[in-house]
């Protein structure tokens, strides 16, 4: 939905990847991938939302993310509560992914090892590093 209606406006506006990108201040790289459906991350997101003058979660909704999301993340939410160094090192990884000092790789790789110790099939283990 994101990528048609960023399409939409450039068409209506008559603005090409370039002008687009630099407008919204992300790389003209980066709406490329828009438009090609693949994954951006949270700030690109919610940039070109606003950018768009959209709602964030309300396009989310709209295209059946949101449920899911706040569905995991109401299971993570009391899965945390249970153990507040679980929580601290979740906090500490969140930090350093938005800082710029973990890479998702890395998070996917953790992600990963979890599944592993979980005793998760290798589909499921290779499903998180694909993501």
């Amino acid at each position: 939905m994101l990528a048609q209606m960023l399409q939409d406006t450039m068409t209506k506006e008559n603005l090409s990847a370039r002008k687009t990108a630099q407008e919204i201040g992300v790389a003209h790289t980066t709406i490329t991938r828009i438009l090609n459906n693949e994954n951006i991350d949270l700030q690109t997101y919610q940039q070109v939302c606003t950018w768009l003058g959209v709602n964030p979660a309300d396009l989310l909704h709209q295209e059946g993310k949101l449920d899911e999301v706040s569905e995991v993340a109401a299971r993570m939410t009391a899965l945390l509560e249970l153990s507040p160094s679980l929580k601290q090192v979740f906090e500490e990884v969140i930090a350093k992914y938005q800082d710029g000092t973990v890479s998702m790789d890395t998070v996917k790789d953790i992600m990963a090892y979890a599944a592993y110790r979980l005793g998760l099939d290798e589909a499921d283990t290779e499903l998180v590093q694909k993501d």
